[in-house]
């Protein structure tokens, strides 16, 4: 979840809390008189606090996040700071950091698989291409929610599809604005930059986690497409608040010249999963 995201996340979570809990304490105070008022006083103040209780732990969650992805950026800065801004062949790297890494010392910070740096004009591209491909293939996702919301609201169907229709271009909407949020290219910066490790997929200073307790790497492949040419398939799993497997969908274009750096990610990621 975005900084962005978790903010309004918390802020609507306090303003129903304190609506919640403003309700209760205005029974409360009220006199009530019988168990029903009794009920609706104290549940309004306990459903407050847990409100409460959760927006807090969300937002010192992503706190603590923001503190880890600072320190491992430091991390990255010291170790390429004398690296040419060019492709780095990691075919070495892959290696050297199996024995450099002492896995029982979590100090050491998650092990870099490749780091590949791309220029300016073709990440315009690459951006508006995955954009594309991502708005494409979110779409037979989105195709079901029409057909669900109407098995739901079964009488009133048409409206059932009506909402799911809404909701699934609201879906296809976020999914692309989450990847160009995270692939965009900051002001300032000359070339892409895209960091593969056991923990984690930085794209241009942007944390996507998958092995943090709650994401995690479902699967990886290397797939090719007639427009984005080859490139890495990341599919990243969680499990909902409901206790439902969810996932989602990431690609990662391989650099030309690099599909060898891209099957020791693969095999890096295989090895890792045993």
């Amino acid at each position: 979840m975005s900084k962005s995201l978790t903010l309004i996340f918390v802020i609507v979570f306090c303003l129903i809390a304190l609506f919640i809990g403003f309700v209760g304490i205005a029974v409360l105070t009220a006199g009530p008189t019988n168990e029903t008022e009794w009920s609706i006083g104290l549940l309004g103040i306990g459903s407050a606090t847990l409100l409460f209780f959760g927006a807090f732990k969300t937002f010192q969650g992503q706190r603590q996040q923001a503190r880890a992805e600072l320190f491992e950026s430091k991390r990255l800065m010291e170790q390429y700071a004398a690296k040419p801004k060019a492709l780095v062949n990691v075919t070495n790297q892959v290696a050297e950091a199996e024995h450099s890494v002492d896995k029982s010392n979590p100090s050491e910070g998650p092990q870099i698989y490749a780091r590949w740096v791309y220029n300016h004009d073709s990440w315009r591209v690459i951006l508006a291409k995955l954009s594309d491909k991502t708005r494409k293939e979110e779409f037979y996702t989105a195709f079901w929610f029409p057909i669900l919301f109407a098995i739901v609201f079964f009488a009133w169907w048409y409206v059932g599809a009506l909402v799911g229709v809404v909701v699934g271009w609201l879906y296809i909407r976020f999914r692309v604005y989450f990847v160009q949020q995270k692939f965009a290219l900051p002001p300032g910066q000359i070339d892409a930059e895209a960091i593969i490790s056991d923990a984690y997929l930085r794209i241009n200073g942007n944390f996507i986690h998958y092995a943090d307790g709650k994401y995690f790497l479902k699967n990886l492949m290397r797939e090719q497409d007639p427009k984005l040419g080859e490139y890495l398939h990341f599919i990243i799993g969680w499990v909902t608040s409901k206790g439902y497997p969810a996932e989602m969908d990431l690609y990662l274009p391989i650099p030309v010249g690099h599909t060898h750096e891209a099957d020791l990610v693969l095999e890096a990621y295989k090895r890792a999963r045993g």
